[in-house]
């Protein structure tokens, strides 16, 4: 998608009037632009959400001792209203977008635990109590909270961060933002981002440490630096401090 499409896109995003409410609403708003809230229980049991969105945000929580899935929607859009822009197959759920002049916000409460994977072109990811994380978006800022397995995080535009993350890896990358990371055992970690700060938060133990500031920045090494650790701090920035902590 080209630059000038997803401004337009991200642009949509903020459109429109916030509602309260469940269920199913239409409400036209002043510039052509209308919005549909909904809310709907998936049909059958869901493993895993996968993300093939377009424009709008993704949020993901997870949800001890339940088996029910639920998926929140604000859709703003001009013209006619999209259908049904997600689906289950094979216990999958994934996330859709609406198509052009049209964003989608997702808030889905599920299992907690569940692996979350794919793509969003424009908009931040909010995931917290999941399982495996592998997720890109090309602007927006991803944040994750509790995830249970490995975690991959890409974005073009926007932090990272990541909390009480319980294993490795974990691998983060931004073009422009900081990377802040706090990882609960010791694991391999991986932060790289061309514009902002990285700060790594890891249980006292020695690591590998690789360390980069290309231009700009400082170097604060808390932990004990060992060339023959068994886990490895690979960290680099273009400009800003990088900062590894043991806590």
């Amino acid at each position: 998608m080209a630059y000038r499409e997803r401004r337009v896109l991200a642009a949509v995003v903020a459109a429109g009037l916030a509602l309260g409410g469940c269920g199913g609403a239409v409400v036209t708003t002043p510039g052509t632009t209308s919005t549909l809230r909904d809310t709907h229980d998936a049909s059958g049991p869901v493993t895993a959400v996968r993300l093939d969105t377009t424009a709008g945000s993704v949020t993901v929580r997870g949800v001890a001792d339940t088996t029910k899935t639920t998926i929140r929607r604000v859709v703003r859009y001009h013209g006619e209203a999209p259908g049904r822009t997600y689906g289950t197959g094979g216990g999958t759920l994934t996330l859709r977008g609406c198509g052009r002049e049209c964003s989608v916000e997702y808030t889905v409460t599920a299992p907690a635990g569940l692996p979350v994977t794919g793509h969003g072109q424009a908009g931040g990811i909010d995931l917290t109590r999941v399982g495996r994380v592998d997720v890109t978006t090309e602007a927006g800022a991803v944040e994750v909270d509790g995830a249970a397995g490995p975690v991959t995080a890409r974005t073009e535009a926007g932090a990272i961060s990541g909390t009480r993350l319980a294993s490795g890896p974990v691998s983060a990358r931004t073009e422009n933002g900081g990377i802040d990371l706090a990882v609960s055992k010791p694991a391999d970690v991986r932060a790289t981002t061309e514009n902002g700060g990285v700060q790594v938060t890891v249980p006292a133990a020695a690591y590998r440490v690789s360390a980069q500031v290309n231009e700009v920045g400082e170097r604060t090494i808390g932990v004990r630096e060992d060339p023959s650790a068994a886990h490895a701090l690979d960290l680099a920035t273009g400009n800003g401090d990088i900062d590894v902590r043991a806590g």
